[in-house]
């Protein structure tokens, strides 16, 4: 026998510190099983939807350690009934986008075959230099245009498909 899901609250959570570790920090929100919630986020370069930087104040600050400022992370998220042990299922029912750009980079020595790791020998060449692209997004019509100044092509169109991560 199914049973049906309870229809719970609908919480909208604005990040005032975003994490770069999964700890013991203290909940931003505390929900209960079957409510839902609309969150804000960064890139993962910590630029919010008009492109600027986190400030200082809304990153997490350890006095033990260094944090590698990327991927900054809402949460954390405390639910009610939840014990040791169970598992959850959390189901991300919509990405947005909420500006007409995005960068993708190509970064030396970034990826599993760089030569500073079990691989070395697999290396063909050198690494590539370090390049960034701009993508123009079209989000009425979700689509991404790369310019491409050096191609024959001169600019791709590719469909957005928005993910976390």
């Amino acid at each position: 026998m199914t049973s049906t899901p309870k229809k719970g609250t609908l919480h909208r959570l604005e990040p005032r510190v975003y994490q770069y570790t999964f700890g013991p920090d203290e909940p931003v929100l505390r929900i209960r099983s079957g409510d839902s919630i609309t969150a804000s986020t960064v890139d993962a370069g910590g630029f919010d939807c008009c492109g600027n930087p986190l400030a200082e104040h809304q990153k997490q600050k350890s006095k033990v350690t260094t944090f590698q400022e990327v991927n900054p992370l809402v949460g954390p998220i405390w639910i009610e009934e939840a014990q040791p042990g169970d598992l959850l299922k959390i189901s991300i029912e919509k990405i947005l986008l909420n500006r007409e750009y995005a960068y993708s980079s190509l970064l030396p020595h970034f990826g599993s075959l760089t030569g500073e790791y079990t691989g070395r020998d697999l290396l063909f060449n050198e690494p590539l230099p370090e390049v960034k692209y701009q993508w123009e997004l079209d989000l009425g019509s979700q689509m991404g245009t790369l310019k491409l100044s050096k191609s024959k092509l001169e600019k791709i169109q590719i469909p957005l498909h928005p993910f976390i991560g």
